[in-house]
């Protein structure tokens, strides 16, 4: 079989996108992931729209509905305006542990941590734009400071029993 020498790709705005397409049409791209706490300008969500199939994005809302609904509401208006899917790409929360004891944040504990990540599947989830979530650290190090597992790669039950029944109910709702 001859070799062939790959056809140019046109100058300008795409370039990576129609690497992409040539190469593997069937790849989902993501593009950039933007964030809730320093959200993303229109003119970056209209520029990217026509070369990224899933709106990718972060968001650490703080405790409490008022800030969650915030944040999905401004992600609302960015799925609106793009027209694209959405992806939480990396959302989460933390509170004080063994390895990092003053940590502060969003939970007092493992259990409030659980209900937080049951608040915010469910309101994921309720989002017919959201196309799901990544649940942000799997193992708690120096570096992330939280995680589903301790530094000693034991779950931490009160949060991994509230994930594990949420994700099968919800799973049930969505999947019948």
């Amino acid at each position: 079989m001859r070799w062939a020498r790959p056809r140019p790709l046109a100058a300008g705005p795409g370039v990576s996108c129609q690497a992409i397409r040539r190469h593997d049409p069937h790849h989902l791209i993501l593009g950039d992931r933007y964030g809730t706490r320093a959200g993303v300008p229109d003119v970056v969500l209209d520029a990217m729209a026509p070369y990224v199939d899933v709106l990718s994005v972060q968001t650490f809302p703080s405790p409490g509905a008022r800030s969650a609904e915030r944040a999905l509401d401004l992600i609302g208006r960015w799925h609106e305006r793009t027209g694209l899917p959405v992806l939480i790409a990396d959302t989460g929360n933390w509170c004080p542990t063994v390895m990092n004891p003053g940590r502060t944040g969003s939970a007092r504990d493992q259990r409030e941590r659980g209900a937080g990540y049951t608040a915010l599947a469910e309101a994921f989830a309720a989002r017919p734009w959201c196309l799901g979530w990544h649940w942000c650290s799997w193992l708690e190090n120096p570096q992330r400071g939280f995680g589903l597992k301790g530094p000693w790669d034991e779950p931490y039950r009160d949060l991994t029993v509230a994930v594990t029944e949420t994700n099968r109910r919800l799973h049930a709702l969505v999947c019948g």
